[in-house]
């Protein structure tokens, strides 16, 4: 599986994170030449497995930080309503991350375990870490190759191309 996983991640090298959002807990990056004058998305990665980034040896945020509130909530803890967009605390972290920074998130090297798990280490010295965490047949993350229209899934049996 390692090989496998490590085959199709490469494909990322050299490409830069042009976008990160989620779809409910489903939380996708997109990749691609930000050189180009319009960047367009040649990959995107769904990850719906425990996830991190982390920089300088601190984390910075987390799968499980989408059912926190933002840090500004001032609501009732029990009423809290994490699917609505903004309002986590994995939404503001992107943001301030991601969006309000726009740092180069240009893909510098990738390593792969044994279990389909994979850190993604970028020029800019923030890492992505995804850990594979159950061995059933759910789908925990998945490669979208637009060129080629396929997808590689990683599930905890193994992976497959779709």
């Amino acid at each position: 599986m390692q090989e496998e996983v490590h085959k199709h991640l490469s494909l990322l090298h050299q490409l830069s994170i042009l976008d990160i959002g989620r779809a409910a807990d489903l939380v996708w990056l997109q990749f691609g030449d930000s050189s180009q004058l319009e960047p367009a998305a040649s990959y995107a990665l769904h990850l719906q497995c425990p996830w991190r980034i982390t920089h300088e040896q601190k984390m910075i945020v987390g799968s499980a930080d989408m059912y926190r509130p933002r840090s500004d909530y001032e609501g009732d803890t029990d009423l809290f309503e994490w699917d609505i967009a903004g309002t986590n605390a994995l939404d503001e972290k992107v943001n301030l991350h991601f969006h309000l920074n726009k740092l180069q998130w240009e893909v510098e090297r990738i390593l792969t375990d044994h279990y389909g798990g994979f850190m993604i280490c970028f020029s800019n010295g923030y890492q992505l870490e995804a850990f594979t965490h159950e061995t059933s047949d759910a789908e925990l993350w998945r490669l979208l190759m637009r060129r080629e229209e396929q997808h590689f899934v990683v599930n905890g049996d193994g992976t497959e191309i779709v």
